[in-house]
């Protein structure tokens, strides 16, 4: 059988070593700039010394004419060809590192435009996959921590977790601010606990203040999924590190629909919390 979540993870570690491939070779592009414009300097003040001494051979003995300026002036004439020569090679030099730092500019902003294009379809996939693992504790939620028959437990494929919508979150993470990651990073590790819950309670029913701390969790999913959703479609607000309760109680009537009295319970158990009631 196919590890596929062993294939996400090469996948992403051979894009990251492509990537630092890539800056590494651009490096050397550079500084191999830098080093040719250099290289051009010497050589230029090099020919300007040697054009000077060919003109002085052919022309005869320059003591025979004390007044001839190149041979009194040579190496002043060759110093300040050579310094003209390198400062024309850096100007050159810097040039090319300018107009390569926009392209990378350009580049770095058109991979960001792509993920937050792309970003409402993974968060849209993640609110759903918050919905169905909802759903699941709901309806095998119980005051009792039974095994549940083989023939009630239900299949894997029913909760199956969006890892697709993972890899586009860590490319947005790669290129959004700083103060914009926080909501990404506690988005992934809401998903990572939800998915930990389901997999190790797969087939077993959750219990009282466990099941109600998953779907809060769950609605928290949710609620964050759908900030960002409008984030990424107007970026005209800032997406809170924290949702709200309000945003809370909206996705627990989303995700929980077909429940009415779990929801009740569940709401009731929000209230207490976000007033700090134990």
């Amino acid at each position: 059988m196919v590890d596929w979540q062993h294939v996400e993870r090469a996948g992403v570690n051979v894009r990251d070593e492509k990537t630092g491939i890539r800056c590494f070779w651009k490096r050397l592009q550079l500084e191999g700039l830098f080093v040719t414009g250099l290289a051009s300097g010497v050589l230029i003040s090099i020919a300007v010394a040697s054009a000077i001494a060919l003109f002085s051979a052919f022309a005869g003995d320059p003591r025979a004419t004390p007044t001839n300026p190149l041979y009194h002036y040579q190496t002043l004439i060759t110093g300040i060809a050579a310094v003209l020569a390198a400062g024309a090679s850096v100007w050159m030099v810097s040039r090319q590192i300018t107009a390569e730092d926009r392209r990378e500019v350009s580049r770095r902003q058109a991979k960001k435009d792509a993920a937050i294009a792309v970003a409402p379809l993974a968060l849209a996939a993640i609110c759903e996959y918050a919905e169905r693992a909802a759903s699941y504790v709901a309806e095998f939620q119980s005051s009792e921590d039974v095994a549940l028959p083989e023939s009630e437990t239900p299949k894997a494929i029913d909760v199956v977790f969006p890892f697709e919508s993972l890899t586009s979150l860590k490319e947005l993470i790669e290129f959004v601010d700083e103060v914009e990651r926080a909501p990404l990073m506690r988005l992934i590790a809401d998903l990572q606990v939800i998915r930990t819950r389901l997999r190790s309670d797969l087939g077993k029913r959750f219990k009282g203040q466990y099941a109600r701390e998953t779907v809060l969790r769950c609605a928290k999913i949710y609620a964050r999924s759908s900030a960002l959703l409008t984030y990424s479609r107007a970026r005209g607000q800032a997406v809170p590190d924290e949702p709200e309760i309000n945003a809370v109680s909206s996705a627990l009537f989303s995700i929980l629909w077909r429940y009415d009295d779990f929801r009740q319970e569940v709401l009731d158990y929000v209230e207490q919390k976000y007033s700090g009631v134990s």
